[in-house]
């Protein structure tokens, strides 16, 4: 399943960080091209047979800068922790141990599965998947509180692994508390048509 963008709540505004990207990348494409002429003029200086292509120096534009310093944010930088803190978005990715309750009617069952977390900067994926279904997130959200928690609120599809019985594809809804420690998660979720039930969900971080 491909990954989506998640909206982050009482976090920084993505664009901002578009804006910091893009001025830091006009300022060492700047330095880039001047110490490239710079090494131009030595070389000539000296009379060696090496040039500057416009190929290079396409290379090292403001936007070619950009592009290469964005995916490093995207994929690195915002992880660390003081950046995590700065931004107050948590790095929820990773594999999960879920154990839930589901209560339909007057009717209660336990259950156990595996929850999978992709997460970059600007996309998400929640993956679910248990011994007769598995969900994935379609739309999500990360907010964040004073106390230095996180809550992970998105929607999901779910399939189930075989036809027939009370199990049918269905969607649903789950809103989940992480702790600040990022290491623990607890909420409660909720199904539509098509199962109609409703439960509480834990997730410990698997190491």
């Amino acid at each position: 399943m491909r990954s989506h963008e998640y909206a982050l709540i009482d976090g920084i505004n993505r664009a901002s960080i578009g804006r910091y990207v893009g001025t830091m990348a006009a300022a060492v494409s700047g330095v880039l091209v001047f110490l490239l002429f710079l090494a131009v003029d030595l070389v000539k200086v000296y009379n060696l047979p090496v040039h500057a292509t416009p190929s290079v120096i396409s290379l090292i534009s403001a936007g070619g800068v950009y592009l290469a310093l964005y995916g490093i944010f995207n994929s690195f930088v915002w992880r660390w922790g003081w950046v995590q803190k700065l931004l107050k978005v948590p790095d929820l990715k990773g594999t999960w141990i879920c154990k839930g309750t589901s209560k339909k009617g007057k009717r209660e069952f336990s259950w156990e599965g595996t929850v999978e977390i992709y997460q970059c900067w600007d996309r998400l994926k929640i993956r679910l998947r248990t011994d007769t279904s598995g969900s994935h997130s379609v739309v999500a959200a990360v907010a964040h509180d004073d106390m230095g928690s996180f809550r992970l609120i998105y929607s999901y599809a779910n399939d189930p692994k075989t036809d027939g019985g009370e199990l049918r594809a269905h969607v649903g809804f789950c809103n989940m508390e992480i702790s600040a420690d990022q290491l623990t998660a607890e909420g409660n979720y909720f199904t539509g048509r098509g199962r109609s039930t409703s439960g509480q969900m834990t997730w410990t971080r698997k190491k």
